[in-house]
């Protein structure tokens, strides 16, 4: 049995468990906590000089409110399930919450998903190629891409040229050559149907992302333009999911990314990292 007293700097404000939900909800940097006895579970979080509570009775609603059982019943079904397992812990992450209802269930309190990298070591960027695709194929996962770095990764003697490319989504391709996909845990597995590939042909674009300059030149350092290179070197951030609440780009089944090399290039090869998390549908 515990408790919780507020103190007196504190303004207090009480809610239904409707209306508790749609405030917490619409804070981002907030955190739940509750307390209880054999009675009831006392919810609430401290935002500024005020704190935001909600009760919920445990068993047999007290009088006056005996009419209210019903709903009572239903929010203490939500809270258990739901929202109990996110109280009192300060490293809640609140990335992935949007909107919730009472058949909503919320993530864990460890709200990391596996996460998978693919290397597409040294690929010669030829005229029109497909030199990079990652492909959900799944019915039970999606794929979230995370991030994308490009590499010049030439540095023997090439004369090369500044490569167009262009990041697309794709809705349809003739698989290629595999690439392997790796893990950042050994206990996480590749769900069936996600592929890495290089060579891809018969390609449908969806659309395309945004375009992409790289280069395959060999890396001749100079005092001008060493700091360009330590870019290059350290590998180019194309696409960052960077923003908290954004989703980031999600392939269901039969959907991909892909980055085309559009101009003409022979000599050299450029180098890509993807990285990915696989999270349930």
């Amino acid at each position: 049995m515990s408790s919780v007293t507020f103190g007196s700097a504190l303004s207090q404000r009480n809610y239904t468990w409707t209306e508790w939900k749609t405030l917490y909800l619409s804070r981002t940097n907030v955190n739940p906590q509750y307390a209880e006895d054999d009675i009831k579970y006392m919810i609430y979080f401290y935002d500024g000089p005020e704190v935001h509570v909600c009760e919920i009775w445990k068993g047999t609603v007290p009088y006056p409110v005996q009419s209210q059982q019903g709903q009572n019943d239903a929010d203490r079904t939500d809270f258990t399930s739901n929202y109990q397992s996110l109280c009192n812990n300060p490293n809640v992450s609140r990335i992935e919450i949007s909107a919730i209802s009472n058949n909503t269930v919320l993530p864990s309190t460890d709200s990391t998903h596996p996460s998978f990298y693919v290397l597409y070591d040294r690929i010669p960027p030829a005229e029109n190629k497909y030199v990079a695709v990652l492909w959900n194929g799944s019915s039970t996962r999606k794929i979230v891409v995370q991030r994308i770095r490009v590499y010049n990764w030439q540095v023997t003697a090439v004369t090369g040229v500044l490569l167009e490319q262009q990041l697309e989504f794709i809705t349809a391709r003739t698989a290629g050559t595999t690439v392997p996909i790796r893990t950042y845990d050994t206990i996480d597995t590749v769900p069936a149907g996600v592929s890495a590939e290089v060579g891809v042909t018969g390609v449908t674009t969806g659309h395309i992302i945004e375009r992409i300059f790289t280069t395959n030149d060999e890396m001749a350092l100079t005092t001008n333009n060493i700091a360009t290179w330590r870019v290059e070197l350290a590998g180019a951030v194309t696409y960052d999911r960077k923003l908290s609440g954004v989703k980031g780009h999600t392939l269901r089944q039969n959907q991909g990314i892909a980055i085309k090399n559009i101009t003409k290039a022979t000599l050299g090869s450029v180098s890509y990292i993807f990285e990915f998390t696989s999270e349930a549908l």
